[in-house]
Formats: C-alpha cells, sequence, structure tokens
C-alpha cells in the first residue's frame, strides 16, 4: 500500500472518524481500517454500535488495507505540515514521511477480523430535509439520558404518523416533544436512535438527507460519506399518555427575562420554589437540610392569576427547555403543584415533573 495525500484533507477525515473509535486501545476497533484502491482512498471508523466510512478519490501507487491505531494516527498527523504526505506499509508497519520527518506505527495487515458495515440492500427509505432532522434532534436532546438503566430511554424516538412526524426524549423527570408536518405517503414508522447518534448525524450531513433503515440499523450516506447506527430496540413509553389535555392556567412570559431571573436564583442550587403572583414571579432557593446559603430574586410583572401558583422545580430542566425555544417567549401551563408543569413554544413542547414541596397538600 502507498499513496500520497495532503495533510487537511487527511486530518478532516481523521476527526470526522474519531468519535467513532473504540476507546478501549486493546480493541481491534480502537483501529482505523485504511483501504486503498481503485483510486480511492477509504477509512473506516466503528465502535460496533455505530460507524463511519469516509472517501475519498485520489491517485493510489499501491493498492492494500491494514488497520492502524486510530489515536496514534491522529496525533502523528496532526505534527506534520500543511503539505503532502506519503503513506505506505513496509515490514509490517505503516510509514508516515513529510520532507525529512519521518514516523512508524505497527499495523494489523490480517483486516478480516474488522466488521463488515451494513449494506443498504432490503431496507426502507424516506427523505426529508435536514434542517427538519437536526431541528427535531438537538429540542429533545437535553431529555435524553444515555446512562440511564431502561435501555429505550437511552435514546430518542423518532416517529412518524401519517403527515406528521414526531421526536421525543425522556429521563422520567422530563419529556420533550417536538411535532412537525411533512409531505409524501409515508409508511408509519418507529425507531429509537441512540443519542450519541442524534449528535453525530447533524456534524456529518446537509441539505435533504435519506434515512435507510431497517428493525436492526439506520443508514446515512452520501458519495464520500457512510454512516451507520444500530437501532436500540424495546419499546418506548407511551408518550401521548403524559402529556396533559387541558390546563388550569396558560400564561405566556418572555423567555430572556424569565430566564435571566432563573439563572440568578440558581447560583446557590438549582432546586427552586417558583411563586407565580399577580405582581411577578419570585424564585427562591429550596429549603434543604443542612443547606447553610440561600438565594431569591423577583421579576416585577402584571399576571393575571386569580391565585398564586407556587411549585418546585430543577432549574436546569425548564433552563435547557428555554435554550432550545427559538422565538421571544413561551407559554407556560399549570394545573396543580403536584402535576407536571408544560413549557412549550410553536411545534415543540416539554413537560417537567415537579419536586413536591414540604407545605403542598
Amino acid at each position: 500500500m502507498k499513496f500520497f495525500i495532503e495533510k487537511h484533507e487527511l486530518e478532516q477525515m481523521l476527526n470526522r472518524l474519531s468519535p467513532f473509535l473504540d476507546k478501549n486501545i486493546d480493541s481491534t476497533y480502537s483501529n482505523f481500517l485504511i483501504e486503498a484502491e481503485n483510486e480511492k482512498l477509504t477509512l473506516r471508523a466503528t465502535n460496533l454500535k455505530m460507524g463511519l466510512s469516509v472517501s475519498t478519490n485520489i491517485h493510489i501507487e499501491e493498492d492494500g488495507k491494514i488497520l492502524v491505531d486510530g489515536a496514534r494516527l491522529i496525533q502523528i498527523v496532526k505534527s506534520f505540515k500543511n503539505e503532502y504526505i506519503s503513506i505506505s506499509f513496509q515490514n509490517g508497519k505503516v510509514v508516515l514521511q513529510q520532507g525529512k520527518s519521518k514516523f512508524e506505527i505497527k499495523a494489523i495487515r490480517n483486516v478480516d477480523r474488522f466488521i463488515d458495515f451494513p449494506t443498504t440492500e432490503d431496507k426502507s427509505r424516506f427523505r426529508f430535509s435536514s434542517n427538519l432532522i437536526f431541528n427535531g434532534f438537538s429540542k429533545i436532546l437535553p431529555a435524553i439520558d444515555s446512562n440511564s438503566p431502561k435501555y429505550e430511554l437511552t435514546g430518542g424516538l423518532v416517529s412518524i404518523e401519517g403527515e406528521k412526524i414526531y421526536f421525543v426524549g425522556t429521563d422520567t423527570k422530563r419529556l420533550s416533544v417536538v411535532e412537525e408536518k411533512i409531505e409524501g405517503n409515508l409508511e408509519d414508522i418507529e425507531m429509537i436512535l441512540p443519542r450519541q447518534a442524534m449528535i453525530e448525524i447533524p456534524k456529518l450531513f446537509s441539505g435533504d438527507i435519506e434515512f435507510i433503515y431497517n428493525d436492526e440499523f439506520l443508514i446515512v450516506e452520501t458519495s464520500s460519506l457512510f454512516f451507520f447506527t444500530r437501532l436500540i430496540s424495546g419499546n418506548y413509553p407511551n408518550w401521548k399518555r403524559i402529556l396533559p389535555e387541558t390546563y388550569t392556567y396558560q400564561l405566556e412570559f418572555g423567555k430572556d427575562e424569565f430566564l435571566e431571573n432563573l439563572k440568578i436564583a440558581s447560583v446557590v442550587v438549582p432546586e427552586l420554589k417558583i411563586s407565580i403572583l399577580k405582581e411577578g414571579i419570585k424564585f427562591e432557593t429550596l429549603e434543604e437540610p443542612g443547606l447553610n446559603s440561600k438565594g431569591e430574586t423577583f421579576l416585577d410583572m402584571d399576571i393575571l392569576v386569580q391565585e398564586p401558583l407556587i411549585f418546585g422545580v430543577n432549574s436546569r430542566f425548564i433552563r435547557e427547555s428555554l435554550g432550545v425555544i427559538d422565538g421571544d417567549s413561551f407559554f407556560f401551563g399549570f394545573n396543580s403543584p403536584n402535576l407536571p408543569i408544560s413549557i412549550w413554544s410553536e411545534n415543540y413542547q416539554t413537560i417537567i415533573m415537579p419536586i413536591r414541596l414540604e407545605d403542598d397538600d
């Protein structure tokens, strides 16, 4: 194997692949698979849950396939100047040369131990604007707990029902939902994507993207990129049952001023008691045993409420919800102190479980 490639092009390929390396340095999958053949260079990486292949057309002087330590290759390539690099396989090692600089990395010639990536054959497809997909992903990501003991909750649900697509995420303490209208005669489907896949896909793709899928895999590809992720098996909770049908109070607030006061009050601890009154909103630290400090602030405004609306909440949940809202204001739904509160704007909604207050009935 032998070829020449510009540093910036190789470095860009490696940076895309880096998140897909297995972090266990003793694993086969801590290596990149390098394939140089037919005037095409292809690099692959996978942690078995997700994988990525990146290709580019260059002149190949000698065909070949090898496995090479991914972290070490990235480190060496970064040290080179922005010029062409010679890469070859010699005596069981990958040799990288640029001018008078030379590095060698022990390589594995037997590439059969590297898994085959799934193929696009015999799989269903649907195509959407990347903006629609990425907007849905970004707004539910804060509500997904990748460390949840319930495996199906470590990812986000993508559900197509008729002319609507839903993106859903929950960590059992909150539920976030994005609803979008779609066109076309698509079959109803549900798939649970790993949280990390929802982070990586927007980094890799733009424009219209096509999801290629079956019960086990989701694939997204272009002429130079091939991404796959294993889907999460299991039954996602009946999230529609959790959404309140009505609210006793529906109030609209300015996002920035609400968020500013929320941040001030939560400097001590994130758990707050929030009181919505006729003359404004009071944010104060929830009293806890052993807590030797507290904070509070007040947002002056006229609010149409007949009685104080008081609830406890983890301020981080509200802060993250407001952080993904696009507009300048949001709606707040309230029924009682012990029932979930709701925050929504346009096609996005988050339901948040309250913290029970000591003086609640």
